[in-house]
């Protein structure tokens, strides 16, 4: 094909189109990333945050109902994907916040934390759950920050919550998430950007340790400087080689001073 007097293949005018698209921002597309576990594992991300109050933990998502429960909330504020009423809709229940409430400042602020609630303890699967940043001036979603796969909790996980709002697993952005969300949204105005979230709990076939118990299950935004860091599972492996070499420094130093007294 000619243009211009120049060939071009149709492959190469495909990659031209898209080009142009993209750059004039008629093809632009949500980016994404993986919001994780503080340490790997419920038993290590688990936080309580009984200190903090309501005034720092924002309530983004409640969901309530047996087996199965699913839902969001969009950028308005209007519930989707409400499956037989799991939303838990009113106040301090399911809502939408912009990064200057939340404190999100930077990607190294980020933070959630998912508060379950089952009768009896039995534990859940956390299927899917998802963050949306919208830009309200175009209210157009520009990224979303989710869980790479299910997640189980287990009995024993959940009794490490002292009840509903006072605790819960920590989830954050790695060190590489947190640049890429810097990369995305430390831009003018980002401050006004909105949070809206979205999850699915438990299983739609009677599976041990799956099914949702009724709940209320909750997901809460936190600024990680309220909390303070959260040590990875290799900050911690370095920290107990610390502490056991100040110990054995310790041990050798006190041998050393005994040895010493028994020479003289």
């Amino acid at each position: 094909m000619k243009i211009a007097g120049k060939d071009y293949s149709v492959k190469k005018l495909l990659l031209a189109t898209t080009a142009i698209l993209v750059l004039s921002g008629a093809m632009t597309a949500p980016a994404k990333a993986d919001i994780v576990l503080r340490g790997g594992t419920p038993t290590t991300a688990f936080t309580d945050v009984k200190g903090l109050g309501f005034g720092d933990v924002h309530r983004l998502l409640t969901l309530q109902r047996a087996v199965i429960e699913s839902g969001g909330i969009n950028a308005d504020g209007t519930v989707f994907n409400n499956n037989l009423g799991s939303v838990s809709e009113g106040a301090d229940k399911t809502a939408v916040y912009t990064f200057s409430e939340l404190g999100w400042l930077s990607g190294a602020n980020v933070g959630v934390f998912f508060d379950a609630d089952q009768v009896g303890q039995t534990g859940i699967t956390l299927q899917s759950f998802t963050l949306t940043v919208t830009d309200p001036t175009t209210d157009i979603a520009v990224g979303t920050f989710s869980t790479a796969g299910a997640i189980n909790f287990t009995a024993a996980d959940l009794a490490l919550e002292p009840g509903n709002g006072t605790g819960g697993f920590f989830f954050a952005l790695t060190l590489a998430e947190q640049i890429e969300f810097n990369n995305l949204f430390l831009l003018a105005g980002y401050q006004d950007f909105i949070v809206s979230t979205q999850a699915t709990l438990g299983c739609a076939t009677v599976v041990a340790g799956c099914n949702s118990n009724d709940g209320p299950d909750s997901f809460y935004a936190v600024n990680v400087a309220s909390v303070g860091q959260v040590p990875e599972a290799s900050t911690w492996a370095m920290m107990l080689i610390g502490f056991l070499g100040v110990g054995f420094m310790a041990y050798r130093k006190h041998k050393g001073e005994g040895h010493a007294l028994r020479l003289a």
